[in-house]
């Protein structure tokens, strides 16, 4: 897949897109003023303008867009919070976010920083995290996705999930 825009791919993907930014908007804060069209152009503006997508199929793409829309909402977030909150971090346990109930930035910032550290140790299990918890998508079509069995899909996600609890855990 080339990154110039490409007409007939666009028309395919942007339905899928909106749908995804909408899964993503529903766990953010209910008076959020960030949009899901807003969402999707501004990831568009990502694909092809500044950061160019090297993605062989839909399923690249669509993980490529998952991972950027994710960090159009870690940056609105992380605006918001230095302009009305100031600095630092506070953990939180998994089961919070794990129900999606992570809403305030505090939260959403410290998973967004836990989730960059999983991607360095397993590219494939922050995707699935990607796709299945803030795109809300199933095993099976996460599966299709990224062209891995189901099986496969239930094993990351199985490993990011307990990966995860233990980087959020409480310091005690």
């Amino acid at each position: 897949m080339t990154t110039e825009p490409n007409d007939a791919l666009l028309q395919a993907v942007y339905p899928e897109l909106r749908d995804m930014a909408a899964r993503m908007l529903r766990r953010e804060r209910v008076d959020h003023t960030l949009q899901r069209t807003a969402l999707v152009h501004e990831a568009f503006v990502r694909f092809f303008g500044r950061r160019p997508c090297d993605c062989d199929s839909i399923g690249a793409f669509l993980t490529f867009a998952a991972r950027q829309m994710r960090q159009i909402l870690i940056e609105y977030g992380r605006r918001r919070r230095t302009n009305k909150r100031g600095s630092g971090f506070k953990r939180i346990p998994l089961s919070e976010v794990d129900h999606g109930v992570a809403k305030d930035q505090d939260s959403l910032l410290a998973l967004n920083e836990v989730l960059e550290r999983l991607g360095t140790l397993d590219g494939r299990a922050l995707s699935i995290v990607e796709l299945k918890f803030f795109c809300g998508y199933s095993n099976l079509e996460t599966a299709a996705i990224l062209d891995v069995s189901e099986a496969t899909v239930e094993a990351d996600w199985q490993f990011a999930r307990s990966w995860l609890f233990r980087a959020l855990a409480p310091v005690s």
